[in-house]
């Protein structure tokens, strides 16, 4: 699928990019939002960004979004596992 959308002609200028690092940034923050809320996965988002999911992964370190988002009782369960172990 291919999306277009319409940008200010001056926007890779006051970002002080040429086009395909823009193109390139907003298909990545585009890819890290969409993580980070829950919309796509790691994969599908290093898809989007057109990055392995290695590289994205340290990317959203980067930007310290969390890979791993334990709710409170299931990552208190794992640690009692751990400690059985």
């Amino acid at each position: 699928m291919k999306l277009s959308i319409e940008l200010p002609d001056d926007l890779a200028i006051a970002l002080n990019m040429d086009e395909e690092n823009l193109e390139r940034d907003i298909r990545l923050f585009a890819a890290i939002k969409l993580y980070e809320i829950g919309k796509l996965s790691i994969g599908k988002a290093s898809e989007l960004a057109n990055v392995n999911k290695i590289k994205f992964i340290e990317l959203l370190g980067d930007y310290n979004i969390p890979t791993v988002d334990y709710p409170p009782d299931e990552l208190d369960e794992e640690l009692n596992l751990m400690k059985e172990v």
